[in-house]
């Protein structure tokens, strides 16, 4: 109560607007993500096909490893997914029920607190 914003209402909507914006071009960068992995995947596919053992071996590290990246990606488009539901629920976008909106903003609230303890306890 301290200072009364005359307009809270579009101050409201254009923060929604600008989160939604930002939770789009995530999403769009986790699909450009997901080509370019398939792109990798394709080549060392090839990698399989080579003679020499050595580089069969450096195919099979390499697909592993695109698998656990292409994990990591569609995780984060997800949860972007879900996320998006939240600020176009708000902008009136879609009609939500609050507690279909509170769900999704918990459940993307765990997928990313999971992500970071992930990150910090890495063995």
């Amino acid at each position: 109560g301290a200072y009364k914003f005359k307009s809270i209402k579009r101050y409201t909507e254009l923060a929604n607007k600008f989160w939604l914006s930002g939770i789009v071009f995530g999403f769009l960068t986790g699909l450009y993500k997901t080509h370019q992995i398939q792109i990798r995947r394709q080549t060392a596919a090839r990698g399989l096909k080579s003679q020499g053992e050595s580089e069969k071996s450096n195919a099979r590290t390499e697909l592993k490893s695109l698998d656990r990246e292409q994990h990591s990606v569609n995780k984060q488009l997800l949860q972007d997914g879900l996320d998006m539901l939240i600020p176009s629920s708000s902008l009136e976008y879609i009609n939500l029920d609050d507690g279909i909106v509170g769900l999704v903003g918990t459940v993307t609230s765990i997928m990313g607190a999971q992500s970071q303890w992930e990150k910090v306890n890495k063995k």
